[in-house]
């Protein structure tokens, strides 16, 4: 009886990599770009568990960061965090509900602290953040003030958080069927 030996998690993880340097490459779409790396991450741990899932997606990551550098690190970063569990839940047969939430959760978290960096550490604070709301707001006629500007932030991280997690989980799910 022959025995076929299970495919090693390099594969999957030389994917990823691909995947998230032209994420990090492309000028825009960085997100649709690293959609296909995750499937492979997801793949990867909905197969062989999630430990060789988590792993291949941190090596993937390292990887990319030898080759380019840190620029633009966030932008597959999410995808990279959230492909392992997604392939792991899917796995167990979690709902879908469940997988957009759980994927959500972390995209939020992690916006939302780049967000702050942005906020805090680029522009300088909550005052200069504001002033440029402010500024296009008035091109257009509208008061935009510091209360108003960190609640259309907080809307659009939400919504972000929901239509991108939306589609990677659906997007996943197809890869993994297929």
């Amino acid at each position: 009886m022959a025995t076929e030996a299970p495919p090693a998690p390099a594969g999957p993880a030389h994917v990823a990599v691909v995947s998230f340097l032209a994420a990090r490459a492309a000028p825009t779409g960085g997100f649709w770009i690293a959609l296909a790396g995750g499937v492979a991450l997801a793949r990867l741990a909905e197969r062989r568990g999630a430990l060789l899932g988590f792993g291949a997606s941190a090596a993937a990551m390292l990887e990319t960061v030898a080759i380019i550098g840190p620029a633009r690190f966030g932008i597959p970063l999410t995808q990279a965090a959230t492909a392992p569990l997604l392939g792991r839940l899917e796995a167990r047969g979690v709902p879908i509900a469940l997988q957009v939430l759980a994927c959500a959760s972390i995209r939020l978290l992690h916006n939302t602290a780049t967000t702050a960096f942005f906020i805090w550490i680029v522009t300088g604070g909550l005052d200069a953040y504001a002033g440029t709301y402010d500024a296009i707001g008035r091109r257009v006629g509208i008061e935009i003030g510091t209360e108003d500007a960190l609640l259309l932030t907080v809307a659009t991280l939400l919504v972000w958080a929901g239509f991108a997690s939306i589609v990677q989980v659906l997007v996943y799910r197809r890869g993994l069927r297929d």
